[in-house]
This record gives C-alpha cells, sequence and structure tokens, in this order.
C-alpha cells in the first residue's frame, strides 16, 4: 500500500532543499507529484473539480491536504507562489502549468500513436519524474537530451548483442573441439 510522502517523512531539510534548488515553479511540481504519490493523484486532489483548470482556492486546498510545507520550501506567501505558477495571469491554473508539460499525461493508447521519437522524449521525462520522486538528491544525468541518451542505450545494445554472437561462435567452435589460435583469433 502507498503512503502518501508527508506519511514517509518526505519533506527533511534536504529535501525541502533540493525542491528549493529547483526553483519553485519545477519545485512545487515535484513537491505534489511526490506527496500524492503519482501524476494521475496529483492531478485528481489538485483539479477537484476535474475541469482541467485549477483555481486559487482548489491550488491552496490541494496544498493542505498533500501537507506542503511550501512557504517553509520556497519562502513565498500564497499570493507569491500562485503568481510565479500562473503563466499567462489569468487566476487559473492549466495542468501544464501545475504540473509540467502536457504530453506527460496522456495514457498509453495516445502513447501508442505517437511516432518513435516522440515517445523517447515522453518515456524519458516520465521516466526521471519517477525517479526524481523516490531520490532525496539530485540525480547526476549522463546526458542534456532524450534523443542523445537513446542512441547510447541502442550502441550499448548493439554492442552487447555483437559481444554475444561472438561468444557464442566460440562456444560452438570449442564444442566442436576446434582450439587452435589462427581460427579462433580470426573471429
Amino acid at each position: 500500500m502507498n503512503q502518501s510522502a508527508s506519511q514517509m517523512g518526505i519533506w527533511t531539510p534536504e529535501y525541502k532543499c533540493e525542491l528549493r534548488s529547483l526553483g519553485p515553479h519545477r519545485g512545487i511540481q515535484h513537491a505534489i507529484i511526490a506527496a500524492a504519490g503519482n501524476l494521475g493523484k496529483a492531478r485528481r486532489i489538485m483539479d477537484d473539480n476535474s475541469n482541467g483548470l485549477v483555481s486559487k482556492t482548489e491550488f491552496f486546498q490541494g496544498l493542505k491536504s498533500l501537507k506542503i510545507p511550501y512557504y517553509e520550501i520556497f519562502n513565498l506567501n500564497e499570493d507569491q507562489l500562485f503568481k510565479v505558477l500562473d503563466d499567462d495571469g489569468n487566476q487559473e491554473l492549466t495542468m501544464p502549468e501545475l504540473l509540467g508539460e502536457d504530453e506527460d499525461h496522456i495514457d498509453q493508447a495516445e502513447f501508442e500513436k505517437l511516432p518513435f521519437e516522440q515517445k523517447i522524449v515522453v518515456y524519458n521525462r516520465r521516466a526521471r519524474l519517477l525517479l526524481k520522486q523516490e531520490m532525496m538528491r539530485k540525480p547526476g544525468w549522463e546526458y542534456q537530451d532524450s534523443e542523445q541518451e537513446m542512441r547510447h542505450i541502442f550502441q550499448q545494445a548493439a554492442s552487447r548483442e555483437y559481444h554475444d554472437q561472438i561468444t557464442q561462435l566460440m562456444q560452438d567452435l570449442f564444442k566442436k573441439g576446434e582450439r587452435r589460435r589462427e581460427v579462433v583469433g580470426e573471429i
């Protein structure tokens, strides 16, 4: 059974410092998702009436129900914090404004329809978001973008496949009794 972040004692000084280092916009996004347990729950808690928009009242009721100590973390009062998040100034937050980019919120059927390159981007964002929720420190990503990271992964996989093929070929030669260095060395 999943416990909420506040029940697990997530609001340690280290975690607050990590959120603070992300800045109020990204920090509150991570805090909401971590406290809710996952992105779906975060959306349901923060958007009380399920209209896709989060009013200032809904926003602070959501933060209160998740027990997020936003003032301790960001040293911003309600008005200041809401203003930072309300990119277009319309006094309501959209899900992309509140919890990040909209393409991360697509369901599996929509995900399957995306072109391969876009699937990589969405998958990496989701994976990084999940990892950050569980980490009590900043992750040290090797790559700045998902395309570079996926190229590296595919190169590693190809290298492993080649190694496995050579290993199998050598094992087959040894099973046949071939031990001569010049034959095995040609591989």
